[in-house]
């Protein structure tokens, strides 16, 4: 009866640390939105949604690398960075295509998700099918699949060091550069230009902007972001970034002792905990992306962000162990096995999914969440 109160106690830790960065998410939205208002689409979800949203996984394996455990637990950060890719690239489009596409079940599923807090009165942009940027999305699948390879290479060496890191962050540079080229073939958007979502900001009470973490009604009184006050997003976005960071340091922690009460590898537990409580910000602001129709945002902050997580959320903890402390051994666990067999063919469905259909439909959720199962089973067995 002990352990059992402990592991729920676990449970309601990680649900505190989701409901921490869904609401800090929020914030970063709005500061994310107005700083990216100028990219054309797809860029900003694979740019700035994608590297802010991924910052969990960031701190997460910092927190689990530099101050809770060490080396020893870096398979989990390893696990927390494989699976959030894994949850990012099937279940955020699963989500994304059910609110756009069954806007119904989408409903259903927020109010059992919440245990019946949360209810979607409002409405959105809803269809039975819509179109993708393809190009975009190949652009954005090739990155991925460069630094999935790598990744593989690397969970099948014995050690890894910091060249190892630096070679994951350098993977990442072309990325961006390719990124900041296709943003300059745009012509520049005026700012009278920005759609109402972007510049509305919804002023909260203290009380309120405290509990949903709303900096900029705590800060600026729900002024509006404004071309000649550049510092108000930063800041805002800013403290959305630290309020992130403590919540991922409480969730390494969670993830640990939640292994120990288990009696699993801690590489398990991050494996679901951890990646599915770390994507909660892509998960966030993609599904608002697909609500408010750009659905090429959504889908490419889900793909995008993969990259980000793999290169600089992996490779940067990496690196910065590597030239302060030394190597780092790799965890001899069966599950490792299973994320570069489940990278490979996971990757290898989603895209498919998405580039041989002409359109998006609801069919499509039903094979992401079925691919997600599959691979939920096949992990688990490796523990068995």
């Amino acid at each position: 009866m002990e352990k059992f109160l402990e592991f729920l106690l676990l449970i309601f830790t990680v649900a505190a640390s989701s409901y921490v960065l869904a609401k800090s998410c929020n914030s970063f939205e709005g500061a994310a939105d107005w700083l990216g208002r100028k990219l054309p689409p797809g860029v900003k979800g694979a740019t700035i949604n994608a590297v802010g949203s991924s910052l969990p996984e960031l701190f997460t394996t910092i927190a689990l690398l530099f101050f809770i455990g060490g080396n020893e637990v870096f398979g989990a950060g390893i696990a927390v960075t494989a699976g959030s890719a894994v949850f990012n690239s099937d279940i955020i489009p699963c989500l994304c295509i059910i609110f756009v596409t069954a806007p119904a079940l989408a409903r259903l599923l927020v109010r059992a998700g919440t245990l019946g807090f949360i209810r979607m009165k409002q409405e959105w942009h809803t269809t039975d099918s819509f179109e993708i940027d393809k190009p975009a999305l190949i652009r954005d699948g090739i990155a991925v699949i460069i630094a999935e390879a790598v990744l593989i290479f690397l969970l099948g060496k014995s050690t890894l060091t910091w060249v190892d890191g630096a070679i994951l962050m350098a993977i990442y540079l072309p990325y961006v550069g390719l990124m900041a080229w296709q943003s300059s073939r745009y012509p520049v958007v005026q700012d009278t230009e920005v759609s109402h979502h972007v510049a509305h900001v919804e002023k909260l009470p203290v009380g309120k902007a405290i509990v949903e973490f709303d900096f900029n009604s705590l800060y600026f009184g729900g002024a509006h972001y404004e071309s000649g006050k550049a510092h108000r997003p930063w800041i805002v976005l800013l403290s959305a970034v630290a309020v992130i960071s403590a919540a991922c340091y409480v969730l390494g922690e969670t993830i640990v002792k939640s292994a120990e009460l288990l009696g699993v590898h801690a590489i398990v537990t991050a494996l679901f905990l951890g990646a599915a409580a770390s994507s909660v910000p892509d998960t966030i602001l993609s599904i608002k992306d697909s609500m408010k129709g750009n659905h090429n945002d959504a889908i490419s902050n889900a793909v995008g962000s993969n990259t980000f997580d793999i290169c600089v959320a992996l490779g940067f903890p990496l690196f910065l162990y590597g030239i302060t402390e030394g190597t780092i051994p790799m965890p001899e666990h069966d599950s490792v096995l299973g994320l570069r067999i489940a990278l490979v063919v996971v990757t290898t469905v989603i895209l498919s999914t998405f580039l041989i259909p002409k359109r998006v439909q609801f069919w499509q959720a039903i094979v992401l969440a079925i691919l997600y199962i599959a691979w939920t089973v096949f992990i688990i067995s490796t523990e068995v």
